[in-house]
């Protein structure tokens, strides 16, 4: 069967916290994660409603955090769990994931694969020295040699999957991402159907950490800039751009939701404001 990305339902985040501290991000990561009874309560509710959060006849299980792989535990249950509901309700299942991807290996890959966790997203910021200035772990470490390493663990294993490497870029710094695809991304990775791109601009959703850094740019700006991207990358079918006239916010859709560590739902994870909560 060939697989398909149906629109988003479920978000689950098995934990708010993080092991990288980019400069730019909007979260506090607060050190909170899932326990056993907001697990079992996720379970739950995700069995009792999986006619009313499935899309057609798929059901989509996404992770997101923090760095939701500082929980693979909560990840291989959760998922394995609605995986099982799916497959004794007829539903198709598909499992992805939002990860910083300095946690990816061959081992915990594999564990994805077990659970049919195949979509997964996973971010780079420029050349390795530039992805380091902007992407580093709470140590100040950089991040490129880990992430690099998930990616081609990916690229030497046969998981059937789809991988987006989201491309992080500034307008002003606009090279580096120009030399991040035609350096390592093109010769790497063109020749495996597998792996996609997405750009997207960094913005200043944090105000009171990053708004100061941006320059503010016009649409004519904008735009030239993602051609020069979308003209960097060596096979067009490679690039997966947003239509932002044709999107929309998948927190407007009625089966949409969101499970925070605590067991509070929520509709959007870039404003995480309560909707519910979970019966506990």
């Amino acid at each position: 069967m060939e697989l398909v990305e149906p629109k988003k339902t479920v978000i689950v985040c098995p934990t708010l916290a993080c092991n990288c501290r980019c400069w730019y991000c909007y979260q506090a990561h607060t050190p909170v994660h899932m326990k056993e009874a907001t697990i079992v309560a996720t379970e739950n509710f995700l069995a009792k409603n999986i006619f009313q959060l499935n899309y057609g006849e798929w059901f989509w299980l996404e992770f997101f955090g923090g760095e939701p792989m500082l929980c693979m535990d909560t990840i291989l249950r959760i998922a394995n769990s609605v995986r099982n509901n799916c497959i004794n309700n007829s539903i198709f299942f598909l499992g992805s994931i939002t990860t910083n991807g300095t946690l990816l290996n061959k081992n915990t890959l594999q564990q994805l694969e077990n659970v049919c966790v195949s979509h997964l997203q996973i971010t780079i910021d420029g050349t390795p020295d530039f992805h380091d200035r902007q992407r580093y772990l709470c140590n100040g470490k950089g991040t490129w040699e880990q992430i690099w390493k998930g990616l081609l663990s990916i690229l030497e294993s046969s998981f059937r999957c789809n991988v987006i490497i989201r491309v992080h870029y500034r307008i002003e710094y606009l090279q580096e991402a120009v030399q991040l695809i035609k350096k390592y991304i093109n010769p790497t990775f063109s020749g495996d159907s597998r792996f996609s791109i997405v750009f997207q601009e960094i913005k200043a959703l944090n105000l009171l950490n990053s708004d100061n850094q941006f320059k503010i740019y016009s649409t004519r700006e904008r735009q030239r800039a993602l051609a020069i991207l979308n003209d960097a990358v060596l096979y067009s079918n490679m690039v997966s751009n947003l239509n932002v006239s044709e999107y929309m916010c998948y927190a407007t859709k009625p089966s949409s939701i969101v499970i925070m560590p605590d067991g509070s739902l929520a509709k959007c994870t870039v404003s995480f404001k309560e909707i519910g909560k979970l019966d506990i």
